[in-house]
């Protein structure tokens, strides 16, 4: 995944990551280099690839309770997770992290 300013281009790696869950605080950020707003972009994907993982372990967890055995069903579901998250790392390998913030044109 891309991680520069969509504004400038520059490089920001890492360096934008700075919001918490817990503290609940806006996404909104500005650029170190160039000082514009940006903002944290969540693609559907990465949605998609979470819940699906719930979905998995309700799955396995179900298959087995009622059919028994453990290894064949825990493979399974990380056979299909692994899959799903090659798929999306794949999908999003040129997709951009971050996008222009809300009040920016």
């Amino acid at each position: 995944m891309r991680r520069d300013c969509p504004h400038c281009g520059g490089d920001l790696g890492q360096r934008f990551i700075r919001w918490s869950k817990i503290q609940q605080t806006t996404f909104l950020r500005s650029c170190p280099m160039c000082g514009k707003e940006i903002e944290h972009w969540f693609h559907r994907e990465e949605f998609v690839l979470r819940g699906l993982a719930i979905v998995v372990a309700i799955a396995v967890s179900g298959w087995i309770n009622f059919r028994g055995g453990f290894l064949l069903p825990v493979i399974v579901g990380t056979a299909i997770l692994v899959a799903a998250y090659v798929i999306v790392t794949k999908r999003l390998q040129d997709a951009q992290r971050y996008k222009k913030g809300r009040n920016e044109a």
